[in-house]
């Protein structure tokens, strides 16, 4: 079920499987770090409300850069949320833009988020058999 879309993104539930895929589009090279946190802050608030045990990450199309700043608020602002509903798995299917990859590492390096059962995969298809295995 998707649950929302928007010229970034796209958000859909997998109730069965307990599990949100996150899908960025290549629009994200176009993205300002407002709207990336308005993104991120729907993302988060998703979360809250369906706890999932599995998310997947589509990065193939993401060309934004993560600061340092920013990093730190995801993990406090998203991937807390995340630790705190004992989210089993969360799978990144990494982008191919190297700065961009770079600093989706980072922000897995400290606090919360590196408590998560975090990998990182070079095709789809790998992530969803790492991810959909109990």
């Amino acid at each position: 079920m998707v649950l929302h879309e928007s010229k970034y993104a796209k958000i859909e539930l997998d109730e069965d499987l307990s599990m949100i895929t996150h899908s960025w589009t290549y629009r994200t090279s176009e993205m300002v770090e407002r709207e990336f946190k308005e993104e991120m802050s729907r993302l988060a608030e998703f979360f809250k409300k369906y706890r999932p045990k599995r998310v997947l990450v589509d990065q193939r199309n993401f060309f934004f850069t993560i600061l340092p700043a920013l990093q730190q608020w995801i993990d406090i602002n998203v991937n807390k949320i995340l630790y705190d509903n004992n989210c089993q798995k969360v799978a990144f299917v990494v982008s191919p833009d190297v700065l961009a990859k770079l600093t989706t590492d980072q922000t897995f390096e400290s606090g919360y988020s590196s408590q998560l059962n975090v990998r990182f995969f070079d095709n789809i298809v790998e992530a969803n058999e790492w991810i959909k295995q109990d």
